[in-house]
């Protein structure tokens, strides 16, 4: 390497600024070798082999020097990362320089290169998570059977006021629209609609209108003024009240079937009601261990980060920040390109501070995950990228089936997912009482963290994991 010298120097935050400077000497003898590799190639008017290697030279100029360039910054990696001293976040990359080679000069060339954060390892031994009772009570219980008695449900059209319980046809109408520069079918939604089905008391079409209809006659258009929570999908509506004209159109009261073991039997398929009963209870059980998961890793995951805020690697924060927008885009239906770019500006700000709060945590469970010795089960990663490549070529992306890509991403999900565990394990776990909100636990806890993204998915490429990339 005496031919190349490099020279590093700090640079912004998780950033290493290489200069690196290859003698004439050095680069006019990549590009000999390179020409004569070359020099079987076909040019018209000469036999194969007997091309003079100046006209290759000249021919073939481009992809010489690219050639010659990547090369003299390919032998000189392990040089920089030994001189950087500290751990490589990412491959070098070209900034300034040149992008062709003169004969007899001296080539010279600036490279960044990434490198991971140094941080203190925050205290995750007996973090408090609160969790939701893990069996069903029995009111819990008496509303999925009323749900299931509603899908059996007889409706009878009655001349009188919207009661709690019926099932009206409304129509609705705002009556001053706030301007916007774009529209879809969501939005002209919450405009208006001829007709809409709604349940009293239950859900409805406008946030608020499910007890503003309460006592609502038919054909009689009664002014309603709807109020949008803060936070609301449309932006233009969130935090703002708009007067709506409503008019309800058909008021059908709902008669339930009664519930009796033969009932049960005839309809559900079930023994009787305590079968149904435990069969809910059993599924309840289910579902209220898979949101304590989901609860429990927001909140380890808001305690992990917290007070942590230690500068990250711009590429990674890129990957990250294209990452979160990918899962949300996903979540929307635009028309356009332009509606796409809107959505992206009116949400980068969030992005920004989602895909920080991700990466800081992803990089803080895995310095726990050092300190507690994790690692990947090799027989469950192969299991896994068995299920990753089904799902693959199922979703006809056999294209993107890289096998070690897979196996890097299922290894590091899996040792994120272990730590997660390991944290739980070491967990003060106590339930939430009755003065306890777990909604808004988890929404406090969730605010600036995409807990579903604590481990990645190869649906995102593979996005950087670790600093050894």
């Amino acid at each position: 390497m005496d031919q190349i010298s490099i020279e590093v120097l700090e640079g912004e935050p998780c950033v290493r600024i290489v200069k690196l400077e290859a003698e004439a000497s050095h680069v006019a003898s990549l590009v000999n070798d390179k020409v004569r590799q070359l020099k079987g190639a076909q040019v018209p008017g000469f036999r194969p082999g007997k091309v003079p290697l100046k006209l290759i030279r000249r021919r073939h100029a481009a992809q010489i020097d690219q050639d010659v360039i990547q090369s003299m910054i390919q032998d000189s990696l392990p040089e920089i990362f030994k001189r950087i001293e500290a751990k490589p976040a990412s491959a070098p990359r070209f900034v300034e320089g040149d992008v062709g080679l003169v004969d007899g000069k001296t080539y010279s060339c600036i490279l960044h290169v990434d490198t991971m954060p140094t941080f203190d390892v925050p205290e995750y031994k007996g973090v408090e998570i609160k969790q939701m009772p893990g069996q069903a009570v029995d009111e819990q219980i008496d509303r999925q059977i009323e749900q299931i008695l509603r899908q059996h449900a007889t409706y009878d059209d009655v001349e009188r006021p919207a009661a709690e319980g019926d099932l009206l046809s409304i129509r609705y109408a705002i009556k001053e629209k706030p301007k916007t520069d774009h529209s879809c079918s969501s939005l002209e939604k919450m405009f208006g609609s001829d007709e809409e089905f709604m349940e009293v008391g239950a859900r409805a079409p406008l946030p608020g209108l499910e007890t503003a209809v309460i006592g609502m006659s038919k054909d009689e258009p009664t002014e309603v003024t709807i109020e949008f929570p803060e936070g609301w999908d449309e932006a233009v509506l969130a935090g703002k009240s708009f007067a709506y004209e409503v008019e309800v159109l058909k008021v059908s009261q709902v008669t339930l079937p009664e519930l009796t073991d033969e009932w049960v039997k005839e309809m559900v398929r079930l023994e009787g009601i305590q079968d149904l009963r435990d069969r809910i209870a059993e599924s309840a059980s289910q579902e209220a261990e898979r949101m304590n998961r989901e609860l429990s890793q927001a909140q380890i995951m808001g305690e992990l980060t917290k007070d942590q805020d230690f500068p990250l690697p711009p590429s990674m924060l890129r990957n990250e920040e294209e990452s979160v927008l990918r899962r949300l885009a996903r979540n929307k239906h635009m028309h356009s390109e332009e509606e796409m770019q809107e959505f992206v500006e009116s949400v980068r700000e969030e992005v920004e501070e989602t895909a920080a709060n991700n990466l800081r945590g992803r990089l803080v469970l895995q310095a726990i995950a050092e300190a507690e010795e994790i690692k990947a089960d090799d027989d469950a990663v192969q299991h896994g990228v068995a299920q990753m490549r089904m799902q693959m070529l199922q979703a006809g992306r056999e294209e993107d089936a890289d096998p070690q890509a897979m196996e890097e991403t299922v290894r590091f999900n899996q040792v994120l997912e272990s730590t997660i565990n390991r944290i739980l394990e070491l967990a003060n776990v106590t339930e939430f009482s009755e003065s306890d909100d777990a909604t808004d636990n988890d929404e406090s806890s969730c605010d600036k963290h995409d807990h579903s993204n604590c481990s990645h998915s190869h649906d995102d490429e593979t996005e950087e994991k670790t600093g050894d990339e």
